[in-house]
């Protein structure tokens, strides 16, 4: 089994990055391997609402990573978002793509239907959980399973940059309801 676990910062190795490997180690100690995306720096184009995916089946913009990513997607036994929040909302790379993908993927052939999908979101002070809400919304539109955690899986950057206790409650409690999940 495999999960992916999607970075959509800008910063390769930064908050939602070391979420993300908290959250691998912990899957490995299911025996769930994992793979880190990261969406990167670079532009990604937002849907032209050309509809030609509904002929296609992927999306007709080939000059980023959105069709790349949701062909991680379709393969992976489950996903993990981790999401910078900004003005309290995930950043605009992960709703491009997400737009795009979902919109590509989901709307005629549901291929992420039943998957499990978990996020992460990681703010500054406040805005997670409104960020949280705004990746679930694809999940759910897509009649994806949702990964619970006790509360919302929310972090602070101060939580990631002490490791606290808050920060393996979320990452813990994620992890090992994916793991029970794909282990059903």
């Amino acid at each position: 089994m495999k999960v992916l676990l999607i970075n959509a910062s800008p910063h390769e190795h930064g908050h939602n990055d070391i979420a993300a490997q908290a959250m691998a180690a912990r899957l490995k100690t299911h025996g769930i391997d994992s793979e880190i995306y990261w969406l990167g720096k670079g532009e990604i184009h937002g849907c032209l609402g050309c509809d030609t995916c509904m002929k296609i089946d992927r999306c007709v913009q080939d000059d980023d990573l959105v069709n790349e990513l949701a062909e991680r997607m379709i393969a992976s036994d489950g996903i993990i978002t981790f999401a910078p929040v900004y003005f309290g909302g995930p950043n605009g790379a992960l709703c491009n793509a997400f737009d795009r993908i979902f919109y590509s993927r989901c709307v005629k052939d549901q291929l992420l239907h039943g998957k499990p999908g978990g996020a992460v979101t990681v703010c500054n002070t406040m805005g997670a959980e409104t960020a949280l809400m705004g990746i679930y919304r694809y999940y759910n539109t897509s009649q994806m399973a949702i990964v619970s955690a006790m509360g919302f899986p929310t972090l602070t950057m101060q939580m990631v940059n002490e490791k606290n206790e808050r920060f393996y409650t979320v990452i813990n409690a994620v992890a090992d309801n994916m793991a029970e999940l794909l282990q059903k």
